[in-house]
C-alpha cells in the first residue's frame, strides 16, 4: 500500500516484530528510516526503507532502493487520497482463534455484500463482485485503526488472508507477536472493539434513483488499501461520493418529458445535504 507522505523500498522476510528508527542511515546528508523485522532476541534484519516525500524526490529515493535490490512503492498522489474512502462494518462473528505456536488470528468480514448502508445524504452498498480483482492482485495491509504504524499483517507476505465468500469480504489476521497487537487481540476477546474498516478507493460504481427516496450508490469494483480493526466506526468519503454523484448528473440533463434532470438532481442534493446538517 502506497503511503501519503513517504516513499518506501521493501525487502522480502516474514517477522514477528517490527522496530523503525528514524534517520538509521543517510544517503548524500538525506535522511532516511529503516524498519528492522525481528523474530529472535538479538537478531534483526531491515525490512524497509522509508524517504520522507519532502526531503526525497520519488526518481532519487527509487533509484537508491534499486541500488539496494529493494521493491519500490512512490507516496501516493494527493489526488489520490482526496480519493480514498473507508467504511466500518460491525462484526457478527468476531473471533479470534490459536495457531499451532500459540500465536493468535483474527477472523471476520470487513464488508458485507448487498446490506444497504447509510451514508447520510446517500444509501450505499457493495456488490458481490466488488473485491474480486483487488484482493488478487494488491498489495494489501491489515492495520490497526488505520494506521500504518501498527500493522498486524499484509496479503503478499501471508499474514492477511482475503476472500470473497456468500456473505462478503472474509478476512484472516495473523498478528506479530507485538504489544500493541497482544492488546488489541485481548480488547476483542473482551468484546470491547468489534468492528473493521476498509479502506478503499472506486473503479466502477453504478448510482440509482428512485422516487421519493435518497440517492443509491452501488461499489461495483473497489480498489483495496487496507483492512483494519477500528475502536470507533468510519465513514469517511462523503465529500468523494458528492463529487461522484455530481458526474453522475453529468449524464442526466433531460429526460423525455423535457425535464432538466441535471437541475433537478442539484436541487434535491443540496436540499438533502441542508437536510442533514439540520439534523
Amino acid at each position: 500500500m502506497p503511503y501519503p507522505n513517504e516513499h518506501s523500498c521493501d525487502f522480502e522476510g516474514t517477522y514477528k516484530k517490527y522496530r523503525r528508527v528514524n534517520c538509521d542511515q543517510k544517503h548524500d546528508d538525506k535522511c532516511i528510516d529503516v524498519v528492522y523485522g525481528i523474530n529472535e532476541p538479538g537478531e534483526s534484519k531491515v525490512s524497509s526503507l522509508r524517504y520522507k516525500k519532502d526531503v526525497w524526490t520519488e526518481s532519487a529515493a527509487r533509484a537508491h532502493c534499486k541500488s539496494r535490490k529493494g521493491k519500490f512503492e512512490a507516496a501516493s498522489e494527493s489526488k489520490n487520497q482526496d480519493k480514498h474512502e473507508v467504511r466500518t462494518f460491525t462484526f457478527t462473528e468476531i473471533e479470534t482463534e490459536k495457531r499451532d505456536d500459540g500465536q493468535r488470528m483474527m477472523i471476520g468480514h470487513a464488508a458485507v455484500f448487498d446490506e444497504v448502508g447509510d451514508g447520510g445524504w446517500f444509501k450505499e452498498k457493495i456488490d458481490q463482485e466488488a473485491f474480486k480483482k483487488t484482493i488478487k492482485k494488491d498489495d494489501v495491509r491489515a492495520l490497526f485503526n488505520h494506521d500504518p504504524n501498527l500493522i498486524l499483517g499484509r496479503n503478499t507476505a501471508g499474514t492477511l488472508q482475503l476472500k470473497n465468500d456468500d456473505k462478503g469480504l472474509a478476512v484472516k489476521i495473523y498478528p506479530p507477536d507485538t504489544q500493541y497487537a497482544r492488546d488489541l487481540v485481548a480488547s476483542m476477546e473482551r468484546g470491547d472493539i468489534t468492528q473493521m474498516s476498509f479502506a478503499f478507493t472506486v473503479e466502477k460504481q453504478d448510482w440509482e434513483e428512485e422516487k421519493g427516496k435518497v440517492p443509491l450508490r452501488i461499489l461495483r469494483e473497489v480498489k483495496l488499501y487496507d483492512v483494519s480493526p477500528v475502536t470507533f466506526p468510519f465513514y469517511e468519503g462523503t465529500d468523494v461520493a458528492v463529487r461522484s454523484y455530481n458526474e453522475f448528473l453529468e449524464g442526466r440533463e433531460t429526460n423525455n418529458d423535457g425535464v432538466n434532470r441535471k437541475a433537478f438532481y442539484k436541487r434535491r442534493l443540496a436540499l438533502l445535504r441542508l437536510q442533514e446538517e439540520i439534523e
